[in-house]
């Protein structure tokens, strides 16, 4: 029994936007993580990109509402709401970056970084 918590829960509860790729087919997995590379390094810092196995991790799935016969797909998750990409659409670096722009980019450029200062005394 593996009792270490699943990284992508880790991730959900990071509190940055969480883009996940689901595919039950590890090199279609691999394949669609180096499509989507440079748009993982666009928003580094701001959306944290995963692929996730869709058969061994199933229940995300679920927690999406997606549908495990609509294989590749694509979702993101903020704090309060979850975006589902249209499934059986073409998962592409622009569509997924549009993607992100119209649903997500907004809420980034709306809550800035939080900066923290401190003082140091010795």
């Amino acid at each position: 029994m593996n009792l270490e918590p699943n990284p992508l829960l880790t991730l959900v509860q990071s509190g940055l936007p969480v883009a996940l790729v689901f595919s039950a087919i590890e090199d279609e997995r691999k394949s669609l993580a180096k499509r989507l590379t440079d748009v993982a390094l666009k928003y580094r810092g701001r959306v944290d990109f995963a692929t996730v196995d869709a058969e061994k991790d199933a229940f995300f799935l679920e927690h999406f509402g997606l549908s495990a016969h609509h294989l590749p797909t694509f979702a993101m998750q903020t704090a309060d709401e979850i975006f589902k990409f249209e499934q059986d659409s073409d998962i592409t670096a622009d569509s997924v970056d549009e993607f992100i722009r119209r649903n997500i980019r907004p809420k980034l450029r709306s809550n800035p970084p939080k900066t923290f200062e401190a003082s140091i005394t010795s």
